[in-house]
């Protein structure tokens, strides 16, 4: 009697048993955001209704007929477009070096736990496929500017009022952009690309007149003098400097 009771009371770690074997192997999968509402919406409902619900402003059935489509497709598109807005959250605003962004998609998951989720890149230049370039040559050159928490109407602004661009340095092989920051400050990010490694360099960097009468460097604090426009950055090859304007 005792041991038919013991059963009892231990009766209901049989369905809970059985429950995790038939879910454990779901573990090993990967969810994102509202899977689990989809995969309880499939069970639950029809298939008609689920597929014919709205969902972004069209039926649930046409964003996964778009979505297969597009799925294995590698493409570049051009934005036509010197900026860009990701969700009115993120701004991007090409400085030189292009007339317009593009966007470039992969077509397959490379994202996420075991790539995953798919995912676009926008590109200032863009070129596909294999191509012959010669020892030394210049692949890239080119600038941008990245807005955070942002609008599309103030990235528009932006690259409108060309609140960035670049200045003049004295050197073919570094670069210099100045930008203005969303906390009205200017900011001059100078970078040097020489080849040999001849230690510190001297840049001089010409600014518009009035613009700043001397720099700080984020990094490091040391402040730099502005004599006569032109702004004196030591940097080595390979390294760059972020300075504030003041």
């Amino acid at each position: 009697m005792p041991a038919n009771r013991m059963l009892v009371r231990a009766a209901w770690l049989l369905p809970v048993a059985l429950t995790l074997a038939v879910w454990h192997p779901l573990t090993r999968n990967y969810f994102h955001f509202d899977d689990f509402l989809d995969l309880y919406q499939l069970r639950n409902d029809d298939a008609a209704r689920y597929l014919l619900r709205m969902y972004g402003g069209h039926l649930l059935i046409a964003r996964h007929a778009v979505t297969a489509l597009l799925d294995g497709v590698e493409r570049n598109e051009p934005l036509l477009s010197a900026w860009v807005n990701v969700d009115d959250r993120l701004g991007v605003v090409a400085v030189y070096g292009s007339d317009s962004l593009h966007l470039y998609r992969t077509g397959t998951r490379r994202g996420g736990y075991a790539g995953s989720i798919h995912y676009d890149e926008i590109c200032t230049s863009m070129r596909r496929g294999p191509f012959d370039a010669a020892a030394g040559e210049v692949l890239l050159d080119n600038g941008a500017v990245v807005l955070a928490s942002v609008d599309h109407a103030a990235t528009a602004e932006y690259a409108e009022q060309r609140r960035a661009w670049r200045a003049g340095v004295n050197h073919g092989w570094a670069r210099a952009m100045i930008a203005h920051g969303l906390d009205r400050r200017r900011y001059l990010l100078v970078a040097n690309f020489a080849a040999d490694n001849c230690g510190d360099q001297r840049l001089d960097v010409a600014l518009p007149r009035g613009l700043a009468k001397q720099a700080a460097d984020l990094a490091t604090g040391e402040r730099l003098v502005v004599e006569g426009d032109t702004l004196i950055a030591v940097t080595r090859p390979g390294h760059a400097r972020l300075l504030r304007l003041e």
